[in-house]
């Protein structure tokens, strides 16, 4: 996979020991979303046309989760929201205002699209279930490996891209929370698929079809 796959992202991956390493709660994580997101973020236009929207995502998660109550909110959960910040912080001073503005959206995408999947099924859902075809044209192709990444947390929490438990196809395992991942197959031998980005929440299980590269037609 694209350690190449993974440079400058990160895998939600050992979330416990995420969550050991981060002192904020869920509430100050949402909270210092919310701050951030009115003060200083990357000078692009895309940042501020989504800006206003980001805010009242960040506003309705953290109403929702306090209602249900702080303390439900999962140790996985707890740990995204904090690389989320971290994440949005960084972007907010990195000279390269491109890459601010591409971490900053991502960002704002995730937490968007927690707010689905909390409006859909409740609070802080984490360990969402995934079923991933792989194909060949039509075709379903065996006993490939199929990895997910979790975008938006830029390298601090770099790991190595997670393998779903079951091969294709469809692989079917879980991923840790919400969020925008990417999405690869690797072949028991060496060929690989074009990394996919997705969306996963607000659905109760995410499919999804990676297709194969077509081997060349022999020549004549």
């Amino acid at each position: 996979m694209r350690v190449c796959l993974a440079a400058g992202l990160a895998l939600l991956a050992g979330c416990g020991a995420l969550a050991q390493s981060r002192s904020l709660s869920a509430e100050a994580a949402l909270d210092g979303l919310h701050k951030q997101y009115r003060g200083k973020l990357p000078n692009c236009f895309e940042v501020s046309q989504a800006r206003r929207a980001a805010e009242e995502d960040a506003d309705w998660l953290a109403h929702r989760l306090a209602r249900a109550g702080w303390e439900k909110v999962g140790p996985e959960y707890t740990a995204s929201l904090n690389a989320l910040l971290y994440t949005l912080r960084e972007a907010a001073d990195n000279r390269d205002v491109r890459a601010g503005c591409e971490a900053a959206l991502a960002v704002m995408r995730d937490v968007r699209i927690k707010r689905a999947d909390c409006r859909e099924f409740g609070h802080s859902r984490t360990n969402i279930p995934v079923e991933i075809e792989v194909k060949q044209g039509r075709t379903q192709v065996s006993d490939w490996e199929v990895y997910t990444l979790w975008l938006p947390a830029g390298d601090r929490f770099t790991t190595e891209p997670k393998r779903l438990q079951g091969l294709s196809s469809p692989a079917r395992g879980t991923v840790p929370v919400p969020g925008e991942y990417e999405l690869a197959a690797k072949a028991p031998c060496c060929e690989r698929t074009k990394p996919v980005r997705v969306s996963i929440g607000g659905a109760q299980l995410f499919k999804w079809s990676l297709q194969v590269p077509q081997a060349p037609s022999p020549k004549k």
